[in-house]
């Protein structure tokens, strides 16, 4: 197939805007498929990431020159680099496909492959054992291997060990839920025909006497004590929910608790007291530090106190104004909300800071924030979906067109622009405008003595670059 020279000189015209139009935040390319920051640090990023994102994938490179970005459809792989001083340089890798499901990371780090829902494989270097291997072909393979504690195999429901796994040090169990206990440090736990009987025995983590048992839903007692003896807690219910009784805290701030359903019960301490009368009807909970009375209940959402008037979600508003630990502190709240989440409007002041935040979902956001020791401020309104305006310290952005509702840097910097018509950046380091991706764009970067006019990325171009005249027509430079 023969190509025109009309059609050759188009086709580079094209790939020269793709990779070479810069951006108001200094970097090339199109996001989310190819891009290339030499400037970082302009965007949030940290010195020497280099990224290809893909519409189902992404790949991340750190380096210590620049970061790209480029496009990968089925893919993306993720390489890092660190200077560790004296030290040889360490890498690591990451794939991701559809992700979270496909989700591969390895390095000096350890590695990591995940298949969700089905495999998840890890091996991990540990300081204490070698290396920590565990891996998953959910729900029914489980295993692994350590050096200290050994190798380990599961298949559940029918039987098998864990280790290091559901927060427990060793798991066994047989025909669950037929049998099975555990063990975290000196502490164990049998179960049989969970969750109706079960045991408690040993030590727990404050080196104190752990001990109980139950025969649900008939009687069951738990305590515990601590390293010195002192009772930390004693619960136990009869036909449960109809007797339950517990103290909680006691070597701290003994707190009792009474619970007949739905009857009546009753929680209390030295700093409040808590009581509920025909549950979830009626409830009052009264602070003894600010001597407070409040009247709520739960099966109609309702609070009712001094300063406070809640009917969720038709209407509410509360105002507070507190002491903090700091003396000489007050602290002051305020919020309201109409047809709760729609309409909703919070503020809340002390001497260190100020917050406000404002929302008339799904339209309109207002956040606002200082620091009022170096009077640094956040403040962002949104009209959803025509713009955004927001401001952080010294930089402010302004976005024509913004469909995305949330706010997160990764994908704000690498979606949000395909919907952007007007783009608009200042902060000393760097600013400037654009319009349609760069079609048109300025950019300014005073420490460069950078200030550049551009159309289509350099089919005309004026202005300087570090300090020198610039001056582009059909993409050639003429000086």
């Amino acid at each position: 197939m023969r190509i025109a020279p009309g059609q050759g000189i188009a086709a580079a015209a094209l790939v020269g805007f793709l990779v070479g139009c810069r951006t108001i935040e200094a970097t090339r390319g199109v996001p989310p498929f190819y891009e290339v920051y030499d400037t970082p640090s302009s965007i949030g990023s940290v010195a020497g990431a280099e990224t290809f994102f893909r519409p189902l994938g992404s790949f991340e490179s750190l380096r210590n020159d620049r970061s790209t970005a480029a496009p990968e459809v089925a893919a993306s792989r993720l390489r890092t680099s660190q200077d560790a001083g004296p030290r040889p340089r360490a890498t690591g890798s990451h794939l991701r496909f559809l992700s979270p499901f496909f989700d591969f990371h390895w390095g000096p780090d350890g590695e990591r492959y995940a298949v969700l829902p089905i495999y998840l494989y890890r091996n991990y270097p540990s300081a204490r054992s070698g290396n920590d291997v565990d891996w998953m072909v959910l729900p029914f393979f489980f295993g692994g291997h350590d050096e200290v504690e050994g190798d380990y195999f599961a298949f559940f429901p029918f039987g098998g060990c864990l280790k290091g796994l559901l927060a427990h040090d060793e798991t066994w169990f047989w025909f669950f839920p037929a049998y099975w206990t555990w063990r975290d440090r000196q502490r164990e736990s049998t179960h049989v025909v969970w969750p109706f009987f079960n045991s408690v025995s040993g030590v727990n983590e404050w080196n104190g006497e752990e001990s109980g048992w139950r025969l649900w839903p008939f009687y069951g007692r738990y305590r515990s004590r601590t390293a010195q003896g002192q009772l930390r807690y004693d619960r136990g219910f009869a036909l449960w929910p109809f007797y339950i009784r517990h103290k909680d805290q006691a070597n701290v701030n003994p707190t009792d608790l009474f619970f007949s359903l739905p009857f009546y019960g009753e929680r209390t301490n030295s700093r409040t007291e808590t009581y509920v009368y025909l549950w979830p009807f009626f409830g009052t909970y009264y602070d003894r530090r600010y001597d407070r009375k409040l009247y709520f209940g739960y099966l109609l959402p309702y609070r009712f106190t001094d300063g406070q008037f809640d009917l969720w979600p038709l209407f509410g508003r509360k105002k507070t104004s507190r002491g903090t630990d700091i003396a000489g502190v007050v602290r002051r709240t305020y919020r309201h909300y109409h047809l709760w989440p729609f309409e909703r409007y919070e503020w809340a002041t002390d001497g260190f800071e100020e917050t406000v935040r404002f929302w008339v979902l799904p339209l309109v956001w207002h956040f606002y924030y200082i620091d009022k020791d170096t009077l640094e401020r956040e403040s962002e309104w949104t009209l959803w979906p025509l713009f955004r305006l927001r401001s952080v310290g010294q930089k402010t952005s302004f976005d024509l067109f913004s469909l995305l509702w949330f706010r997160r840097e990764d994908y704000d910097r690498l979606y949000s622009r395909w919907f952007n018509v007007f783009r608009y950046r200042w902060s000393p380091e760097i600013s400037g405008w654009e319009l349609i991706y760069g079609a048109v764009m300025y950019l300014e970067e005073p420490a460069r003595s950078t200030h550049v006019f551009s159309v289509l990325g350099g089919l005309f171009e004026c202005g300087s670059r570090e300090g020198r005249s610039s001056f582009r027509l059909l993409y050639v430079p003429w000086w």
